[in-house]
């Protein structure tokens, strides 16, 4: 469904980013995903294709202002930033369920030109194994810095398995490490564990919740073992969020003319409450 969505952003008149291997990574069942939640959210093209593009950007301030060298995509899925945003030198690593890393393999395979060597591929299943481990266990350098990324992957994951996560990564990564997460929401996520959704049962309500949610960057901490990356989290997601809501609405201010997507969502009716058809929770 993501993929089926960088696909249309690819085809703006002024694109944001083109990515040339998300159509054929979308196929017609991601697309088939994609038109059916317009019909529930009608936003999920604009946020989707914003949020992909302030990670890109992120990538490349990361790598030319702080000369970090490593980026981790956590819950990589069918991310594609290691092969449309190489640099010499960098390192992608790409850390993601077994099953769904062999999938996605499996489909690069037959994309011509893909390059698949671009990211080092780390096996890792979030609820019971430390992405730290792998990721030494894969080369990567624990002594020098790293962009870490989750993009859209906290909801499907367990309370304890998202704390978890955090804090291995705020005591294991260097202390010039960043890392940024765009699925924050003022409720909690899940406390009991299920199978990952897929993207077909993903409700409206979910999907406008991760849209609303200011993504946040915040510094490694050796602290967090004793509690403190909740505490440093929850700072600096505070201190960034005027940050990030003015660079995404940068990205908006930079759109013109209008896609069709927002076209469609700013011509449609409005509900009782006030809202565009189709966008209510």
């Amino acid at each position: 469904m993501v993929c089926a969505y960088r696909a249309r952003a690819s085809r703006w008149e002024k694109p944001l980013f083109v990515d040339p291997w998300a159509e054929a990574l979308a196929g017609a069942d991601g697309h088939a995903i994609a038109k059916r939640l317009d019909e529930r959210f009608a936003p999920m093209e604009l946020w989707l294709t914003l949020r992909v593009a302030y990670l890109d950007r992120l990538v490349g301030q990361a790598v030319d202002r702080l000369s970090i060298r490593q980026v981790v995509i956590l819950g990589a899925g069918y991310d594609t930033r290691a092969a449309r945003l190489p640099r010499a030198g960098v390192r992608f690593f790409e850390v993601d369920h077994p099953a769904t890393q062999t999938a996605k393999r499996a489909r690069l395979a037959q994309l011509s030109g893909y390059p698949v060597d671009a990211a080092t591929y780390v096996t890792c299943n979030f609820e019971r194994e430390d992405p730290i481990e792998q990721l030494a266990a894969s080369g990567f350098d624990r002594t020098e810095g790293a962009l870490v990324i989750w993009e859209g992957v906290v909801p499907y994951l367990t309370e304890a398995a998202v704390r978890a996560t955090a804090t291995r990564l705020a005591a294991g990564l260097d202390r010039s490490s960043r890392s940024t997460s765009s699925a924050r929401s003022s409720r909690p996520v899940r406390t009991s564990p299920r199978p990952i959704a897929r993207p077909a049962r993903m409700s409206a309500s979910s999907a406008s919740r991760s849209s609303t949610g200011p993504m946040t960057c915040c510094r490694s901490s050796r602290t967090a073992a004793s509690g403190g990356c909740a505490r440093s989290t929850s700072t600096s997601s505070r201190s960034s969020s005027s940050a990030t809501t003015s660079a995404i609405a940068s990205f908006a201010s930079s759109i013109s003319p209008w896609p069709p997507c927002v076209r469609r969502w700013r011509s449609g009716p409005r509900s009782e409450t006030g809202d565009r058809a189709g966008s209510r929770r």
